[in-house]
């Protein structure tokens, strides 16, 4: 029995699987709390990894109002597709099994 034939594939890359987006966001999470007159180091990254954004600036600044949540949260968004932009990232290595 042979392999089966794949004729179509869909690939659906959450942030970070496919490519190594960290240091973008990173970047974009130091800016943004800089800005701000709030520290923000890779330790703090490091704790905040994987949350929503309206966690890691809770976690940062507090409880703030929904508005200044989403305003905070759009301006590292910003930053982050501006690093991104036009740049190549790292590919994470495939799981062991799949076929290149």
């Amino acid at each position: 029995m042979g392999e089966p034939e794949f004729s179509r594939a869909v690939i659906w890359d959450l942030d970070g699987v496919l490519a190594d987006t960290e240091p973008f966001h990173y970047m974009a999470w130091e800016k943004t709390f800089h800005k701000m007159g709030v520290p923000f180091s890779r330790e703090d990254f490091a704790l905040a990894f994987g949350l929503r954004n309206s966690d890691i600036v809770a976690r940062m600044l507090g409880d703030l109002p929904g508005e200044e949540m989403e305003r905070i949260s759009e301006r590292k968004e910003s930053l982050f597709r501006q690093a991104l932009k036009g740049k190549a990232c790292r590919c994470q290595e495939p799981p062991s099994g799949w076929r290149n």
